[in-house]
């Protein structure tokens, strides 16, 4: 089972949730800067594609690609590591708040447990 963090836009549709899983991300780890362009951290991107061509047009002796390698390697690590608290910091940006907290074995089993608690706790309302 994983945790999942379900934030929403208050000021958005309430269908509009991001479920944001802890964890190691393998996804975030293979195709780093990709996956941040994917959920919309477009000066991740940017960086990212500046900091592969400057390692890729500075290969001029064999250190240097070496070191371009490493840094690679390091990156998306980082990115794998920390790929939920930079989803769950770029969603504070964007103003979207931590709604609630969701044990599940899938993203879409989360969505399933949030919308069935939620329709819970609305119907016992009226």
């Amino acid at each position: 089972m994983y945790l999942y963090e379900v934030y929403y836009n208050p000021n958005a549709k309430v269908h509009q949730v991001i479920l944001s899983r802890h964890g190691f991300s393998i996804k975030a780890a293979i195709f780093s800067f990709l996956w941040a362009g994917y959920h919309g951290m477009w000066y991740i991107l940017i960086s990212g594609i500046l900091i592969n061509s400057i390692i890729i047009f500075g290969i001029d002796n064999p250190i240097m690609l070496t070191l371009g390698q490493i840094t690679l390697v390091t990156i998306s690590i980082f990115f794998g590591i920390f790929a939920s608290d930079i989803l769950t910091f770029h969603l504070n940006i964007k103003g979207y708040q931590l709604y609630d907290i969701v044990y599940a074995n899938s993203k879409i089993d989360g969505e399933y447990k949030f919308y069935k608690k939620l329709l819970r706790k609305y119907t016992k309302q009226n």
